[in-house]
């Protein structure tokens, strides 16, 4: 962790509450809750996260209708993210790779670029910061909004599964969000190296496809990461199906 850090404690009270929660939950644990489990993995971390807010809303690969968009969103937020910050944090890490200035470099050490910077008060952008890296968002009043209140939809789903199932349910979902956030968070983890970034086979199997990451920085805008056929990428066969559904469109691909 960076010296010059000072901790969000309420932050980290959230990361440990989740955590415990997930080693809990396969106590808990049936067929209906493992369902869940994947439920959730799957719509929170690749619709939500790895598909809209990474590739579509951060790198503009592709474009879809408000009503979906928004729905990837809210399916983001279950994880605890907030969009607009998770954006300009992204845009920010691309401006500044591995120097200073980047958000979650692995040279600033392993446990920093995992989790540090998660809870650390100073990798939090100001508002001068936020309308650099994300204008558009920052007037746009449905992200504003989200940006205020990303905590209201994980605690009504909280509640919502309590009432349904009780703490077995809300266990699951707690699991879920912990792996979705280390599956993600190895990306800035394992997929930087010697100050550059790593295709990691292994993490964009476990990530989506987010593990071939030289070819995303290679081409950041490319809604497809795995661009060879043996480069796994769940996420990139989701989006193509998404736009032979006509529910995205102007997918982004680099000519190789």
């Amino acid at each position: 962790m960076k010296k010059d850090t000072k901790i969000q404690w309420g932050t980290v009270f959230v990361l440990v509450l989740f955590h415990v929660g997930a080693f809990a939950a396969p106590f808990f644990f049936n067929g209906r809750r493992l369902v869940e489990f994947f439920a959730v993995w799957f719509v929170c971390g690749c619709l939500g996260t790895c598909i809209w807010l990474h590739r579509g809303l951060t790198h503009g690969g592709f474009k879809t209708s408000r009503p979906v968009e928004y729905s990837l969103v809210i399916f983001a937020a279950l994880l605890l993210q907030d969009p607009l910050r998770w954006v300009a944090s992204h845009r920010r890490h691309h401006d500044h790779t591995d120097k200073d200035g980047d958000t979650h470099s692995p040279k600033d050490g392993f446990w920093w670029a995992h989790i540090g910077w998660v809870y650390a008060k100073n990798r939090l952008m100001h508002d001068d910061e936020l309308k650099h890296y994300a204008p558009k968002l920052m007037i746009d009043p449905f992200y504003s909004l989200m940006h205020r209140a990303f905590w209201v939809p994980p605690v009504i789903f909280a509640g919502l599964l309590f009432w349904y199932g009780g703490l077995g349910d809300v266990l699951a979902w707690m699991c879920a969000v912990v792996v979705c956030w280390h599956f993600i968070w190895s990306v800035n983890s394992f997929g930087h190296a010697k100050g550059r970034p790593r295709n990691k086979w292994w993490i964009a199997v476990l990530a989506w496809g987010e593990g071939w990451h030289r070819n995303h920085h290679k081409w950041p805008w490319s809604a497809r990461h795995g661009l060879r056929i043996y480069q796994i990428d769940v996420a990139w066969y989701v989006i193509w199906l998404m736009g032979f559904l006509r529910m995205v469109r102007n997918i982004q691909l680099p000519k190789i």
